[in-house]
């Protein structure tokens, strides 16, 4: 068993003026010695979302790309928050990253393929799978209403919740996202 401390941070983004519009959820995961971000949207770029498109090539975002991307196209900020996390699911969520960053994986809106060996999935699936049954089925969910229900997805590994993390500010600090 690890003493070490993890954690999960949940963001995400809507248009400005279209709540809907292109929105994206990312989580940002970490420990003192490792951190890695779930940030699934097409390879072609995180502006070229086409929600009727047949499944593309996916990319797994760093989270200073998904911010950068965030603060240049002006978009809306929404902190989902931090909350320190089991040690079982951190290991978790690194499998799906490097399941994620294989390319075995595709990316696409509707019509996500989930645990058939020819994967493909949103942002949301690509970090609600982490923790496989039972399935998150998310909707047609906002981004607020899809960390809400990703957070409940995960209850039976958050230690605790609302964890105000230095790492997690200081990093908004430096793309100039006001938390």
């Amino acid at each position: 068993m690890s003493n070490k401390n993890y954690f999960m941070f949940l963001g995400s983004y809507d248009h400005p003026l279209i709540p809907t519009w292109t929105p994206h959820t990312f989580a940002y995961f970490f420990s003192d010695e490792e951190h890695f971000c779930i940030s699934w949207l097409p390879e072609s770029g995180p502006g070229d979302v086409k929600v009727l498109s047949k499944a593309v090539p996916g990319k797994n975002y760093t989270i200073s790309e998904t911010l950068n991307f965030l603060k240049s196209n002006k978009l809306k900020f929404i902190n989902g928050g931090t909350f320190e996390i089991t040690h079982e699911h951190f290991a978790s969520a690194l499998l799906q990253f490097k399941k994620l960053n294989s390319h075995d994986v595709s990316y696409k809106v509707l019509g996500v393929k989930r645990n058939t060996g020819h994967d493909s999935y949103h942002c949301v699936y690509a970090i609600s799978d982490i923790k496989v049954k039972p399935l998150m089925n998310n909707g047609v969910a906002t981004t607020s209403k899809s960390m809400r229900k990703i957070t409940k997805h995960f209850k039976q590994y958050i230690i605790k919740e609302n964890v105000n993390h230095l790492h997690i500010a200081e990093i908004l600090k430096k793309h100039g996202i006001e938390n």
